[in-house]
């Protein structure tokens, strides 16, 4: 599994963006539950580029901490 860097930009200046597959890969969770919590409006955000789906990195990582700071 890939790290998350929440600094990564594109030499361009480009937000760092990962796939649903990608993203499943990176935080283990499955692409089918990334869809069902999209449908949810849960989750980390997503928007779509270009008619597929996209997650900034610096986003995931925002949703992690606050996943973190919301666990007991």
């Amino acid at each position: 599994m890939q790290a998350l860097h929440t600094s990564e930009k594109r030499p361009d200046g480009i937000p760092k963006m990962v796939s649903p597959r990608e993203l499943s890969e990176l935080i283990g969770i499955n692409v089918n539950t990334l869809a069902n919590w999209r449908s949810k409006g849960e989750g980390p955000r997503s928007f779509r580029l270009c008619g597929s789906v996209k997650y900034v990195v610096q986003d995931v990582a925002a949703w992690i901490e606050e996943e973190q700071r919301a666990e007991p």
